[in-house]
């Protein structure tokens, strides 16, 4: 069984990998071993920048594990989890080294959430971006409410959180949500 969340490091960066087929869910634990992985990383003066990706190429991440959604309604310590989740996004935005981003295909709620918080964001070609929690009933819990609109402005902010319809890599690109848009970062 491969990592959930792992890295290699050469020449001062640091690859960081998320794994957690089929879909690439932040479950909690993926979080909390990303937190783990962050944490190191920040320590380590060999490290000068870090990249995430994922194995795949057609899911970056999908979202939340909704599997876990039933445990954390009637939770009582629901804040206590999703705060967890801003711990984390809020550590790589809070990172004193570069980061960057590589999305490899459907970047959908907390996999958005995650982009949000790089400094740098690489989309391949194919890739789409969203938040359709919406669709679900419920709205982006990890900080895209407030790091989205920084980067798209309010109106288009306002316009991908209500309808929940994601944007390709092109428009993503067009309207700042990503520097850049490849082919492939995989050959």
């Amino acid at each position: 069984m491969t990592a959930l969340v792992s890295y290699k490091s050469a020449d001062g960066i640091a690859i960081v990998i998320i794994d957690n087929p089929p879909m690439n869910v932040l479950s909690q634990q993926v979080q909390k071993k990303l937190k783990e992985t962050v944490t190191a990383l920040e320590k380590d003066d060999d490290i000068v920048c870090v990249v995430l990706t994922t194995p795949g190429d057609k899911v970056f991440i999908a979202g939340a594990d909704i599997k876990e959604f039933p445990n954390m309604i009637d939770n009582p310590n629901m804040r206590e989890d999703v705060m967890a989740m801003h711990d984390v996004l809020g550590s790589l935005e809070d990172m004193t080294k570069p980061t960057i981003i590589v999305l490899d295909g459907l970047t959908l709620g907390g996999g958005c959430e995650l982009a949000l918080a790089f400094d740098i964001r690489i989309a391949e070609e194919h890739t789409q971006i969203g938040l359709p929690e919406v669709n679900l009933g419920i709205f982006p819990g990890g900080g895209g409410t407030q790091r989205l609109p920084r980067l798209v402005g309010s109106a288009k902010a306002k316009e991908m959180m209500f309808t929940g319809e994601p944007v390709s890599s092109s428009e993503a690109e067009k309207i700042g949500l990503v520097n850049k848009v490849v082919s492939t970062v995989k050959d």
